[in-house]
């Protein structure tokens, strides 16, 4: 029914590669004015932290990762004082905590087409140093009698300290260290299929692009009022884990909002909402979505996918990919059988 191409090619940052993106003549663009010095905050610390791997022959050769780097095609309509204001709501669409963290640009061109050159740190930095307590990483359990790390589960085990607890000195005291950069990082871009992860971004690239336009070709004559499926509502009380959770859910909603948007359109324009039959058969499809949409499991015309919240989080986003791509080919399905397929001819004289 509507198809949209987007190109996006994602790799990993060394630390050489951090230094050639910043070199050259081409103007470099951030959210932060001070980007320059918190690079070079982020490059000190991941040096502290770096592996020496050596080259295997039979093995895969890990790299130290400094950054992440992503190329996007831009849309063709976009003037170019359009450009910075497309890539700050890209990067909020990837993921909300990009409005503090630093992602540094620049723009190049092929032939006609335009495109937007992303590099992108996970961790929070600063060009001002702050205090902060170390705690551990993990829960560790020790072997009382051969004083080395168990599992849980083990005869000996002896809980010496759990995840997140203070690190403390002689004194009982935590232990405080002076950065400029957060310890932690966050987990932005992990994935279990490499795949799904970069189907994932091309959704997200869809969005932004598909709300760029729709102000760009707004015009009267369009209904003033659509159905929408509601976003979730994320609490105060949740925890991080599932207010991530809920955004990627209302980030699929927003996005199949979008597409339910574009056929009320299409309806609208082709005069078909005046057609009992159609109105009544879309009405029935978008209220099993809605049924369906806020499931935990959902089974529904051979299809099994949970979508509760008890599950970890690549799984989560991974099943809402799935998911989408199913309730996309139930939009492009419906409209093949209730519009394109029986008034094919009022299509297209």
């Amino acid at each position: 029914m509507l198809s949209r191409k987007e190109y996006v090619w994602f790799r990993q940052m060394s630390k050489d590669d951090v230094k050639d993106f910043l070199s050259g003549d081409q103007p470099l663009y951030s959210n932060k004015t001070t980007y320059k010095e918190e690079v070079e905050r982020l490059l000190e610390y991941k040096d502290t932290k770096s592996y020496n791997y050596t080259a295997n022959d039979t093995k895969r050769t890990y790299m130290n990762i400094y950054a992440y780097s992503m190329t996007v095609l831009l849309p063709s309509y976009l003037n170019e004082s359009e450009f910075c204001n497309y890539v700050r709501k890209l990067m909020i669409q990837i993921d909300p905590r990009y409005r503090k963290l630093l992602y540094v640009y620049k723009f190049s061109k092929c032939k006609n087409a335009n495109y937007v050159d992303l590099m992108m740190f996970t961790r929070k930095s600063s060009t001002k140093e702050h205090s902060v307590g170390l705690v551990y990483p993990d829960t560790y359990y020790q072997d009382s009698i051969t004083k080395r790390r168990c599992k849980k589960d083990h005869p000996n085990a002896v809980l010496k300290h759990k995840k997140n607890d203070p690190i403390l000195d002689k004194e009982g005291k935590q232990i405080v260290k002076k950065t400029y950069v957060d310890f932690k990082e966050s987990r932005i871009f992990v994935y279990k299929s490499f795949k799904k992860f970069i189907e994932g971004i091309k959704k997200t690239i869809s969005l932004v692009t598909s709300i760029f336009n729709q102000k760009r070709n707004f015009y009267s004559g369009l209904p003033t009022h659509y159905k929408y499926f509601s976003k979730v509502t994320i609490k105060k009380e949740y925890t991080v884990l599932k207010k991530r959770k809920i955004e990627i859910k209302n980030s699929m909603i927003e996005r199949i909002n979008q597409r339910l948007e574009e056929i009320q359109d299409a309806l609208y324009l082709g005069k078909f909402v005046y057609y009992r039959d159609i109105e009544k058969s879309f009405n029935k499809m978008i209220w099993k979505i809605n049924k369906y949409i806020y499931e935990t499991n959902v089974k529904w015309e051979g299809i099994s996918i949970y979508l509760g919240y008890r599950q970890s989080f690549l799984n989560f986003r991974d099943s809402h990919i799935d998911f989408e791509n199913y309730l996309i080919t139930l939009f492009d399905e419906w409209y093949e059988d209730n519009i394109y397929i029986p008034y094919m001819s009022q299509l297209t004289s």
